[in-house]
């Protein structure tokens, strides 16, 4: 690798749109990813400038936050070595790179195991998938008749265990409301209680994406602040199709 680095920043707007996520890397990059993020072209760069050698060099990535640096380092054709302190940016680190996830697989446990008993556990706190009134959020995007029994799993669904008093104490006030916590604790038990390994740290994450995008009251601009509760809980967005280009997955 060269001994020298030299790498002028644009100035201005120009700075702007080179820090944005570009359209043709979104597919890959965007589906889980911290807002304060660097786009994935930006390692394209600095690898090119470095005079990396995928036959010769790893990258190490000691904070690999969302997983930019090793899914972008990967694609190149590098080994890669990932480390992160946050948990969360560890699981996404490990999800982003488990390339060889058969969604389809996904699809039938989130169907037919998960699902029937989420939905089974909100009624356990008088919760419905479909909402009653405009004050119960939806936790599909439609009433599909999801009341498959689940044994005795259902009976073992208690939010407070969940997340007791001293978790919840970590949760600022108002950054996300009652019914739509219970309906992600929900989700989690349910994730947690019949998804197998190969699914489960997928689902964890997309339902990690939805608390902030969608369940939760939380903006960013770019400094983090409260939103008024939101009255619609759409589904764990969770890739379904896997699009390949010369064996490289579109969704890592």
């Amino acid at each position: 690798m060269s001994s020298a680095l030299q790498i002028a920043e644009p100035p201005g707007l120009g700075y702007a749109g080179k820090n944005r996520l570009q359209p043709e890397d979104a597919a890959i990059h965007g589906w889980y990813r911290f807002v304060l993020g660097y786009p994935p072209h930006l390692v394209r760069e600095y690898l090119h400038r470095l005079g990396a050698n995928p036959a010769e060099d790893w990258v190490f990535d000691p904070f690999s936050g969302t997983a930019t640096t090793p899914v972008e380092a990967r694609l190149q054709g590098f080994s890669t070595l990932s480390a992160d302190a946050n948990r969360i940016a560890v699981l996404a680190t490990r999800v982003k790179l488990a390339w060889d996830v058969d969604l389809d697989e996904v699809q039938r446990t989130l169907l037919d195991d998960v699902l029937p008993l989420a939905c089974r556990c909100l009624h356990r706190v008088n919760l419905t998938p479909a909402p009653e009134e405009a004050q119960q959020l939806p936790l599909f995007e439609s009433p599909l008749a999801f009341e498959r029994s689940n044994g005795s799993a259902v009976n073992g669904f208690d939010p407070n265990a969940l997340l007791p008093d001293k978790a919840a104490a970590l949760i600022p006030k108002g950054f996300v409301s009652e019914k739509p916590l219970h309906r992600v604790l929900a989700l989690k038990y349910a994730i947690d209680k019949v998804a197998g390994y190969a699914t489960r740290d997928l689902m964890r994450l997309a339902l990690a994406n939805t608390i902030v995008t969608t369940a939760g009251n939380v903006g960013f601009g770019p400094e983090v602040y409260r939103l008024p509760p939101k009255r619609m809980l759409r589904a764990c967005r969770i890739p379904m199709k896997r699009d390949t280009t010369d064996g490289v997955p579109a969704h890592p």
